[in-house]
Order: C-alpha cells, then structure tokens, then sequence
C-alpha cells in the first residue's frame, strides 16, 4: 500500500478542531465565570441591616443576642467561603475583604453566644473597654479599605467611608459616649447597609447572564 500522506493531514485536521473547540469552551466559561463577591456583599448587608436596627432601638429592642445564628451563618460562614472562593479567582481584594468580614462576624457571634460568657457582664466598665478596642482595629482596617477603594470604585468607597464612621461611632460609644453615640452608630450603620446592598445587586446583576437589567 502506497503512502498518499492523506491520514496524517486528516489527524492533524481532527486535532486541530478539537483543540479549537476547547478554546471556544474556555472562552465561555471564562465570559460566564460565576462570582462569590454578590454572596458575600448580600450577607454582609444583611447582617449589618438587622444589627444596626437593633443598635437604633428599632420596636424597643436593646439585647442584640437574638442575632448570633445570623452572625454565624449569613454573616459569618457564608461571607467567609465567599471571600476563600474569590481568592481561587484572584480577587485578591474582595477575598480579603469578604474573609476578613466574616472572620469579624464570627468572632462577634462568638460572643454574644452565652457559652462564651463574654459579654455576661455588658454593664462592666472592662467589658465595654474591650470591645472599644476590638472595634478600634476594625476602625482602622476599614479605613485601610476606604484607602484602597479611592479612585477604583465610587460605590464601594461610599460604602467603606459610612463603614468606617460607624465603627468610629461604635467604638466610641462603648468607650463612654452611651446610648446616643450607639443609636448614631446604628443610623450609620443602616446607611453601611444599603450601599452594600447595591453593590450587592449591582455585581449580581452583572454576572448574571439572564437578563439585561443593570446597575451603574
């Protein structure tokens, strides 16, 4: 049998379309990447809503115990996996955020649970200093997180700026500015609240492919 060259120019063809195909595959997986970041601003802006109507005094309640579930679940762990999952897409910025968050959820939650016996004694000048200091670091990485944000994106330095005052307002309000400065830090913190929840839609709504409604 003579040697016509036809069957390695056929393999070659053969080779050639299937390598094509997996590119045009991995372009589209890679235009219809699924994010992590809405999950991680829903539950943040959910968590920071429902805490600062509680600081606000919203229908009299003054106990924010109630909210430990929430701490540990929507924003705790679900923030937390949210942020471990954007790292794997090198989002360096929104997984640091997002993990540090949720890390800060969980460690509140943690104790405001009565096992802990932490916060037991809320009328004890000690306690309220400790987590005037708690709230000092988180003051400080905030505002590290509004540095950041300037110029690269408007909405989320609106939000990382409302952030920062209301940890300031918290902070000093457990280091003595009483009820006041805590029902002021819960307006803040309502504020915080919707400006996540926009980014949130706002990033849902542009990785979400069914549909052309957008946010700007």
């Amino acid at each position: 049998m003579s040697y016509t060259g036809f069957e390695p120019t056929s393999t070659s063809y053969a080779d050639y379309h299937y390598t094509s195909m997996q590119s045009k595959d991995a372009t589209v997986q890679s235009s219809t990447r699924l994010s992590a970041v809405s999950l991680g601003w829903f539950s943040f802006a959910t968590t920071t809503l429902i805490f600062s109507l509680y600081n606000s005094g919203t229908q009299g309640v003054v106990h924010d115990d109630t909210v430990v579930s929430l701490c540990l679940a929507a924003g705790g762990l679900a923030q937390l996996l949210a942020g471990m999952w954007e790292y794997s897409s090198e989002n360096t910025f929104m997984a640091t955020v997002l993990s540090l968050y949720g890390s800060y959820r969980l460690s509140y939650g943690a104790m405001l649970l009565p096992q802990s016996g932490i916060l037991s004694h809320s009328d004890d000048p000690e306690v309220s200093s400790a987590l005037g200091i708690y709230f000092i670091a988180w003051t400080v990485i905030t505002v590290g997180f509004l540095l950041v944000s300037i110029g690269r994106n408007t909405p989320s330095s609106i939000f990382f700026g409302i952030l920062s005052m209301t940890l300031l307002v918290l902070t000093v309000s457990e280091l003595g500015g009483g009820s006041g400065a805590k029902k002021t830090g819960g307006a803040l913190g309502f504020l915080a609240s919707v400006a996540a929840y926009y980014i949130a839609f706002a990033d849902f709504l542009r990785t979400d492919q069914s549909h052309n409604f957008r946010l700007a």
